[in-house]
């Protein structure tokens, strides 16, 4: 992150050893110091602690001043903002990147990661700067209140505690068609919204539909080419929001679920128009299901940076909130990611 420091901080050299502290991330490269106000940036020349700042350190500041990382979060440190102590204890913690599961969907994000970024996140996880945690088995808000309930209650925290938080949290849509609309997953999008926490919905169904094609037809499994051959790679879009695990899960085409509550899948997938021999195949699923999970994010570490493409080729970009550029999922994901460490 970016540590901006007001000039009432230099200004008191009771603070030199406070602010030794938040050196040892500059050293590190975990954060970076920016004075963009000239009158901080004098402060900062004429003050007691950095005159007594050793050589290589003092070129090290002046070389983040020079050249910021503007597409950074910032904190600011002052007496009105975030305190010494209380800046260090929020940025020494690590940021977590939440998931589904912590086991299964980090296979995915690393390839992401190690396609996508010039392994600055790489290398930020090899240091403990972040880190996986996962909400399977309970939900989203029950992690982050749990958090706000429990952590943060060193007496120096006199903010709201959400302030606090150092999360960033993927989701699967969970959309069994293109147009749906998930009543359970705006609930969660709206409760991150309200703790200020940033967040980032898969665009496809879940992690599995991001397999490319070349993958599953390297396997010669019958039902993952029937999946294949039946659902085409082009602007309909229907492998993105197909269940790959359970397929059709054992529904029968004249099942009236599908002719009348869920017509809209029915319709998407068109599955009047599916045979009846692809479809005693795409109903069943994957036959290890017990093995599928963990032997399937394994796949993506093989996966090729012109893959992962092919497979968003028909997505929109994502225009992002920060900086107003568009990018694809994958390097917007990475963007987002790297502007939180």
């Amino acid at each position: 992150m970016l540590i901006s420091i007001c000039q009432d901080i230099f200004s008191n050299s009771s603070n030199d050893s406070y602010l030794d502290n938040l050196l040892t991330f500059f050293r590190l490269g975990k954060h970076q110091l920016i004075l963009n106000n000239p009158d901080d940036f004098l402060s900062f020349e004429n003050s007691t602690w950095k005159k007594q700042i050793k050589g290589d350190d003092l070129k090290l500041i002046t070389r983040g001043l020079k050249h910021p990382q503007k597409y950074k979060r910032e904190i600011i440190i002052s007496e009105n903002e975030f305190s010494l102590e209380e800046a260090f204890l929020y940025l020494d913690q690590p940021l977590v990147v939440l998931v589904e599961n912590k086991e299964y969907e980090p296979p995915f994000f690393n390839a992401i990661i190690n396609k996508f970024d010039d392994y600055e996140i790489e290398d930020a996880h090899k240091n403990k700067w972040w880190k996986y945690e996962m909400f399977a088995g309970s939900s989203v808000e029950q992690v982050i209140n749990g958090e706000l309930e429990n952590e943060f209650n060193n007496t120096c925290f006199k903010k709201e505690k959400f302030k606090y938080l150092r999360y960033f949290v993927i989701m699967d849509s969970d959309k069994t068609h293109i147009n749906m609309i998930n009543n359970t997953l705006d609930y969660k999008i709206e409760f991150l919204k309200s703790v200020k926490v940033d967040y980032h919905v898969l665009h496809k169904r879940e992690k599995e539909n991001y397999l490319p094609g070349s993958k599953l037809n390297s396997k010669n499994i019958e039902y993952f080419n029937c999946f294949l051959r039946v659902f085409k790679d082009n602007g309909k879009r229907q492998r993105d929001f197909f269940d790959i695990e359970k397929g059709f899960n054992k529904k029968n085409k004249s099942d009236g679920n599908w002719k009348n509550n869920r017509k809209e899948e029915a319709d998407f997938f068109e599955i009047n128009d599916i045979g009846d021999k692809d479809w005693e195949i795409l109903k069943k699923g994957v036959l290890d299901r017990d093995n599928f999970k963990s032997t399937f994010s394994k796949d993506f570490n093989s996966v090729e940076k012109s893959e992962f493409l092919q497979v968003i080729k028909y997505q929109p970009l994502i225009k992002s909130e920060i900086d107003g550029e568009e990018r694809n999922e994958y390097e917007h994901i990475v963007n987002e990611i790297k502007r939180l460490l």
